[in-house]
């Protein structure tokens, strides 16, 4: 089940119809101030969000984010924290960024001893999850996939009787996805390799 639809379901239950509109228009409004760079209307709704669910671990990333960009790292690190403690992930790699983000942020503050701690902890994560998409590719291989028959059913022309046509992706691609996200695991371990 995707994470959103967990999400809503959960919060859909949890919450009476008033409290759940209510959450959706701060959550609507919080991501929206955040995007524009108004930091504290964004914080103040993030956390009058947290008050009605301080559970919700995308809201404590996405404050975490913003008072990272604020510079108020202290903030940032703490709700990046709440984050990790409140995760439900079932892929453990959003909760991985969210270690490599942590330890970045305690570098910057000068905490080395806790900075390696959560760099191990993502770096680990990492290279288990890069195990992971390595087996993924391999029976892909096997079932037949290559990325050339990716590109070839990629995306469809549809002509419409107006004369206009367009091109739809519509098939998610696995090895496409597996290769993107093996490339962002590399990135990634490699500053944490330099970090330790």
């Amino acid at each position: 089940m995707h994470k959103l639809t967990r999400f809503v379901c959960y919060t859909s239950r949890r919450y009476s119809n008033n409290q759940y509109a209510e959450l959706g228009k701060l959550t609507s409004l919080a991501y929206t101030h955040k995007a524009l760079k108004r930091n504290e209307n964004a914080v103040e709704l993030f956390h009058k969000i947290l008050a009605i669910n301080p559970t919700n671990a995308h809201i404590h990333t996405a404050l975490a984010d913003t008072y990272e960009n604020m510079g108020s790292i202290k903030s940032a690190i703490e709700h990046y924290r709440h984050a990790i403690q409140v995760s439900h992930e079932e892929d453990n790699f959003e909760t991985s960024l969210l270690h490599f983000k942590t330890a970045t942020l305690l570098k910057q503050v000068g905490q080395i001893e806790e900075m390696k701690i959560s760099a191990n902890i993502a770096l680990n994560a990492f290279l288990e999850k890069k195990e992971f998409l390595k087996k993924q590719r391999q029976v892909l291989a096997e079932q037949g996939h290559t990325v050339e028959k990716e590109h070839e059913i990629m995306s469809k022309q549809y002509d419409y009787e107006d004369g206009t046509d367009e091109t739809y992706e519509f098939v998610e691609l696995p090895l496409k996805a597996i290769t993107e996200q093996e490339d962002r695991i590399d990135e990634i371990v490699l500053k944490l390799k330099e970090m330790l």
